[in-house]
């Protein structure tokens, strides 16, 4: 089994969007039989739009400050996060390791 975790969302040269979101979302159209209009949003954009009422809904990442305007449905995957910072610069925090 690979541990590289695939892109989530991308337009490939020919331009068409893929990605593990992108099939997420064909799965739930095709079991839920909903229309789903998919657009492949940065996430601050997807927040936005669903406090705007532009979107019904989307894939994110849970946000304590923004669970208000969202019901979370089911957790669809983990994924291991890190943070980096470039070669010879410092970060804003102190990391222990």
């Amino acid at each position: 089994m690979s541990s590289i975790t695939p892109p989530l969302g991308y337009v490939n040269a020919n331009g068409q969007t893929l990605g593990v979101h992108w099939d997420y979302l064909a799965a739930i159209e095709r079991e839920s039989s909903l229309c789903i209009n998919k657009k492949l949003l940065p996430y601050p954009r997807i927040w936005k739009s669903i406090k705007t009422g532009a979107h019904d809904g989307g894939i994110v990442f849970r946000s304590a400050e923004r669970s208000g305007l969202v019901t979370y449905v089911r957790l669809i995957r983990s994924v291991k996060t890190i943070v980096v910072f470039a070669t010879g610069r410092s970060g804003p925090l102190q990391l222990d390791t």
